[in-house]
């Protein structure tokens, strides 16, 4: 019988900082539950080849042992479904300062103890707890939190199973400690009996007080022929406490069928029909594909009601020979919106049984027949089921845009759209119908007037499902002060932006000094005089993309921070963006969510430089004189209500204002994120010069006119080659 070898215990503890009481966990299905709260694993981490961790077999084996978040979140979901593995989310028993705590799945057929080693000198106690460290769980309310920079979880006590089952572990570091940045690593301990080795993975994570983004996961799966002893945990700083959460953990597969599959169709008001389909047991022998021994294969339902017993619904009615494992069987008049369980029972030769539908129960089956795990499954909805929600988008004024749903709907449906003026589908006050009546809506011609919030209704003889909210967006430019004293009026800098009839004037503070700028006049900012507020509208409303770009001519003066552009009242959560003067004579512009770019050059004194930064939904990157100097990624999450500051840092009634005190000139914020092209055009444009962005033979660009090289390969470079033909750096010569 051919021995299905499961990869894979996931071991996923979720790390931010500490660990408590002696416990039983059950395992549940899902790895990164989402439902309680939003945070999420954020990255996977590399393979360290550092040899203080990584010793033995590591050393060579190590890179090819190391597995993502995502191939072990679908692997410890696939498997709990067959009994060999599961997640502790650490939700369903309580724990205070325990050494040890147990994880059980597949029914409390299979368990083992987890013992937890802290550092030389300090308590290796774990305790499960909601809060401390600003850590926020990744499914349920809790996680695994202890008082110590390195834990050792070690295994031990197998019930149902046997140590050599373990072939796989991981974790995932949470950030937002608040203490530290430094080097975190997951060492996985494996052995084959004789032989012993490790793997380890690392990252150097960023635990700055307030980081959302940071929550780093580590897979590592042993040699073939290896299984996992005990996982560790260690900061490189030894005063950092750590936390987890979501324990997961596949094992090596047990003989019971395996490989469940559900597929459904409606009979109307007849119900639900479902075939239910699984794979055989494998043979302990490897020498079939299918168990031998088994002759028959039962199955037992629930009745989609409250009644949690499972009972006898019918039987495959042959013995699945021995090559094939494929098997199934279909049952009909299930309950619509109902959540079924089931589960087969592998009848063996000379202990077959006779059941009555209905009244047999799982619990009457005898024990020398094999019975398979319990599976579950949800029937289908009698209202429409979204396959796929609409997608935002954003186009260039004059385009033709589509928002589209995708439904599975068990009777007729029908489709009405509707644009709303806030990003919501359960405010129907101020929502109107958009106009259609399909599974798509039509955008021709999109201008401004387009933009907004859009949803759909469906609706079928069940009832009614509402799609989730998509934005829709035309690119345009959304404000721009040129600083120009004939651009002055009214005690306001007025915005001359002409891609729409919106219009945006900034009110300065004190009486605007007006110099010669980089174009025109600029404005020349201290403490008191020339700054301004732009109001509280949101350029990114409907786009989640931003371009902002400014002149800065910086005097020199580094006694503190200063801000150039941001829409922010305070820090934290009242701040949508920022982009900064530093008192070091650096830029940096980060948000809320997580962007934070800082480039290390100081700006040159006394000289204009065009300063731009761009938000594409997910990356963020900032130019110097139209050439991108850094990107990271990350979100706008808050603050969109907060005020637009020029030549400002915060809103001066809630915040701390700190003005450039330097010389600002043609502020300009584009609703979406310019590429490098349209960035170097905004350069170009003022200046006349030709920015090196697009890609060449740089390799052999060595000289031009001044003897340096000019971002073109031409006859400069050849003169150089020629000049420099049959050099030879050989030593000895040959």
């Amino acid at each position: 019988m051919m021995k299905r070898i499961k990869f894979l215990l996931a071991l996923f503890l979720l790390l931010g900082c500490g660990l408590a009481s002696a416990a039983t966990f059950e395992a549940v299905g899902i790895y990164d539950e989402q439902e309680v709260q939003t945070n999420q694993v954020d990255y996977s981490m590399s393979y360290s080849n550092n040899s203080t961790w990584t010793t033995g077999i590591g050393q060579t084996l190590g890179e090819s042992q190391v597995m993502t978040y995502e191939e072990f979140k679908a692997m410890v979901e696939e498997y709990y479904l067959d009994g060999d593995g599961g997640v502790i989310n650490f939700d369903n028993a309580e724990m205070s300062d325990s050494a040890s705590f147990v994880a059980s799945f597949d029914g409390a057929q299979r368990q083992f103890t987890v013992n937890a080693t802290g550092n030389t000198g300090a308590s290796g106690t774990v305790k499960n707890t909601a809060s401390g460290g600003n850590r926020t769980p990744i499914s349920g309310d809790k996680r695994l939190q202890g008082n110590t920079n390195r834990y050792e979880f070690e295994f031990s006590d197998f019930t149902g199973m046997d140590p050599q089952d373990i072939i796989a572990a991981g974790i995932t570091i949470l950030g937002r400690d608040g203490s530290s940045t430094d080097w975190w690593r997951v060492i996985a301990y494996y052995t084959n009996g004789d032989d012993s080795g490790s793997t380890s993975t690392s990252r150097y994570i960023n635990m700055s007080s307030g980081d959302t983004s940071e929550d780093s996961f580590s897979g590592i799966r042993a040699p073939e022929g290896y299984w996992i002893t005990k996982l560790r945990v260690h900061c490189d700083n030894s005063w950092t406490w750590s936390a987890a959460d979501d324990l997961g953990f596949v094992f090596k597969s047990s003989y019971k069928p395996y490989s469940p599959s559900v597929s459904q169709v409606s009979q109307g008001s007849s119900g639900v029909e479902a075939v239910l389909s699984w794979q055989a047991g494998p043979d302990s022998t490897d020498q079939y594909a299918v168990n031998p021994d088994i002759v028959d294969q039962y199955i037992f339902m629930t009745t989609g009601a409250e009644d949690p017993n499972l009972y006898y619904v019918g039987a495959a009615g042959e013995d699945p020979g021995t090559e094939d494992p494929f098997s199934e069987y279909t049952v009909s008049g299930l309950n619509y919106d109902s959540s079924y369980q089931w589960a087969v029972v592998e009848a063996v030769d000379g202990y077959e049984q006779s059941f009555t539908a209905g009244v047999s129960e799982l619990e009457d089956v005898d024990e020398n027949n094999i019975i398979g795990s319990v599976w579950s499954f949800d029937s289908l909805s009698s209202v429409p089921v979204i396959d796929s929600q609409p997608a935002d988008v954003l186009k260039d004024a004059g385009e033709d845009a589509e928002l589209s749903v995708e439904v599975s709907s068990v009777s007729p449906e029908q489709y009405l759209w509707y644009k709303s003026d806030d990003n919501s589908n359960e405010t129907p006050e101020d929502d109107v119908e958009a106009g259609s009546t399909s599974n798509i809506l039509s955008l021709a011609d999109m201008a401004a007037a387009d933009e907004g919030f859009y949803y759909c209704v469906i609706t079928n003889d069940g009832g009614t499902t509402t799609s989730s909210v998509a934005k829709a967006a035309v690119k345009r430019q959304m404000a721009h002060w040129t600083f120009d004293q004939a651009d002055y009026s009214g005690g306001q800098y007025l915005d001359v932006s002409t891609d729409d009839d919106v219009y945006h004037p900034a009110d300065p503070n004190g009486t605007p000094a007006f110099n010669a700028g980089i174009d025109g006049d600029s404005v020349l900012i201290d403490e008191v005089n020339s700054w301004a507020q732009a109001g509280t509208w949101d350029p990114s409303k409907y786009s989640n993309q931003l371009t902002v770009s400014a002149w800065v001519k910086w005097d020199g003066e580094a006694s503190d921070n200063h801000g150039i552009v941001s829409k922010r009242d305070s820090w934290g959560d009242n701040m949508r963006w920022s982009l900064t003067m530093r008192n070091n004579g650096t830029v940096r512009f980060y948000t809320n969510g997580g962007i934070d770019l800082w480039p290390s050059d100081v700006l040159p004194v006394d000289e204009w430089i065009f300063i731009a930064v761009t938000h594409d939904g997910q990356t963020g990157k900032i130019y110097y004189n139209g050439v991108e100097q850094q990107s990271a990624e990350g979100g706008l999450n808050d603050g969109a209500d907060s005020m637009i500051m020029l030549g400002a840092l915060e809103n001066p009634a809630t915040g701390s204002v700190l003005p450039l005190e330097s010389e600002l000139d043609d502020v300009q914020i584009l609703n979406y994120a310019a590429d490098k092209f349209a960035v170097a055009d905004m350069y170009s444009s003022f200046t006349g010069e030709n920015v090196c962005i697009k890609e060449y033979a740089d390799g052999l660009d060595v000289s031009g006119p001044d003897g340096s090289p000019d971002c073109k390969v031409n006859l400069y470079d050849f003169a150089e080659l020629a000049a420099n033909w049959m050099t030879d750096g050989l030593y000895p010569a040959e």
